[in-house]
């Protein structure tokens, strides 16, 4: 039966035959006439038994054939692009379904790459075959189509900056191979700008080199660089030597002077004054710095510069007010003020106190000597002095000096300690005192007279004398012991005795 694994079997029923009685046709097994058969060989068995129980039996087979082939549907074509950098892409689809009448179907990809596999770029016939239990077999077909969409890879050389040649406005470029790859077949290169060509001469300036690269399957990349001749050469700029003149009565002089000579390996755009004055001006005193600065195509500047020293060599002229001579008053000095120094010059001349006190300030005993210097802005220098001279006739006093002085002396010695204040001479100006005579305060003084004696000095040399006399007496009588009283007998046949006794001890002071 079609679409099934059965089919309706009709044969012809087996009759049985017998010399007697009429026998009894049985079926034993198998499929019954006119009833559904299973694929494949069914044995039917038949038995006839007569009247007298004999039996005899038949068998025959049915077969039924598969003869119905299967049914397969491949799944729809496939098209994918490359993997990124592969010549390939690694493809994966659905099997392929199939049907068949009975079962024991296998499926099996009978031309091609398995799904998950990889796949090179064009296009892979693929087929998927069914086998039934019959052995029959139908096949279904697919393409699975890889296409090269990655560009071709391109890397053109580094940016190129080279600079002109020495002296002149341009260079030869040469630069390196261009790079280049592609996933799959070959790579050819164009030449896309109209700039000159490798390893010829570049002028100063950039220029856009550019390249294509082109796959087999007509994809193409772009690739540019540029090639930058600089222009690093400062243009020439000659100034004129220093010029150096004087001045003749005035604070200033008028100058000429030459200009300065340019050149440079491309263009000069520009020559210009950018320091001092105009060749032709006054020029005032001192050194004046005249600067011109050259320009070129590239903006590259060098600039040069001279001096223009304008001298003065005149001095100032100088007047100090006269000179001054003052005594002390109450204090060591004396207040003393004075004008100041006047100058005049052919520029302006400054005067200035270099030395000395100010005016209006103490001036101590001695000789004070201002000094005053007029100095021009070049320099030129003059000096005066005005000496102020403060005298000191007045001697220092002392005003309290001691008096004459008796004392006694110490009990049991010849001497007397004594000590006194020390008398200081005073003065409107510095004064020192010292002891030019006897032995000072808090001395032992011998009994007798001695005379004390200071002197007090100012810093003029004036001088003053105190003195006075400590007298020590000696009122303190000496000491004697005699010896004890003695008795002694008479020398015999004497009208007297020899008498020792021991001498009296005596001291004093």
């Amino acid at each position: 039966a079609p679409s099934t694994c059965q089919s309706l079997v009709t044969y012809t029923v087996p009759v049985g035959n017998d010399n007697c009685l009429a026998p009894v046709t049985q079926h034993l097994f198998g499929g019954a006439n006119n009833t559904l058969f299973d694929l494949g060989a069914t044995v039917v068995g038949y038995q006839v038994t007569d009247g007298a129980s004999q039996q005899a039996s038949c068998n025959f087979t049915v077969t039924v054939a598969d003869n119905e082939p299967p049914t397969i549907i491949c799944p729809s074509s496939v098209e994918v692009n490359n993997t990124v950098g592969q010549c390939s892409a690694t493809v994966t689809f659905a099997n392929a379904t199939a049907q068949d009448n009975c079962p024991g179907l296998s499926v099996a990809l009978t031309t091609g790459t398995a799904s998950g596999g990889t796949f090179v770029v064009g296009t892979t016939p693929q087929a998927f075959t069914v086998t039934d239990g019959a052995l029959a077999q139908t096949q279904c077909n697919f393409a699975v189509t890889v296409v090269d969409a990655e560009a071709p890879g391109i890397t053109c050389p580094a940016d190129i900056v080279q600079p002109a040649d020495s002296g002149v406005c341009s260079t030869t470029v040469t630069f390196g191979s261009l790079g280049l790859w592609d996933n799959c077949g070959t790579v050819t290169s164009q030449r896309l700008d109209a700039g000159p060509a490798n390893g010829t001469t570049f002028d100063v300036g950039s220029a856009t080199i550019a390249y294509m690269a082109v796959d087999d399957v007509q994809l193409n990349t772009n690739c540019t660089f540029q090639v930058t001749v600089t222009d690093l050469q400062p243009p020439s700029i000659t100034c004129p030597g220093d010029v150096t003149v004087q001045t003749t009565g005035l604070c200033g002089q008028t100058v000429w002077y030459d200009g300065p000579v340019v050149g440079d390996n491309c263009a000069v755009l520009s020559v210009v004054q950018g320091v001092g004055p105009s060749n032709g001006s006054t020029f005032g005193v001192g050194a004046t710095t005249v600067g011109f600065t050259v320009t070129d195509s590239a903006g590259l500047t060098t600039s040069c510069n001279f001096t223009v020293t304008v001298e003065d060599l005149e001095p100032p002229v100088i007047t100090c007010p006269s000179n001054q001579s003052h005594a002390i008053t109450t204090a060591c000095g004396v207040v003393v003020s004075y004008a100041d120094a006047t100058a005049t010059d052919n520029c302006a001349a400054a005067v200035n106190s270099v030395g000395g006190q100010a005016s209006g300030t103490t001036f101590v005993v001695g000789d004070s000597v201002i000094t005053y210097e007029a100095v021009d802005p070049s320099g030129n220098t003059a000096r005066c002095d005005i000496v102020i001279s403060v005298s000191d006739n007045d001697a220092p006093v002392f005003a309290v000096c001691p008096t004459d002085i008796t004392l006694s002396r110490d009990a049991g010695a010849c001497n007397r300690n004594y000590s006194y204040v020390v008398p200081e001479g005073t003065d409107v100006c510095n004064v020192s005192t010292v002891r030019v005579r006897g032995l000072g305060p808090n001395a032992l003084f011998d009994v007798g007279s001695t005379l004390e004696e200071y002197m007090a000095t100012d810093a003029s040399g004036n001088t003053a004398n105190c003195s006075f006399t400590v007298t020590v007496l000696d009122d303190e009588l000496p000491s004697i012991t005699c010896p004890a009283n003695t008795t002694v007998n008479n020398t015999v046949l004497q009208c007297g005795a020899n008498v020792t006794y021991a001498a009296p001890v005596t001291g004093d002071n």
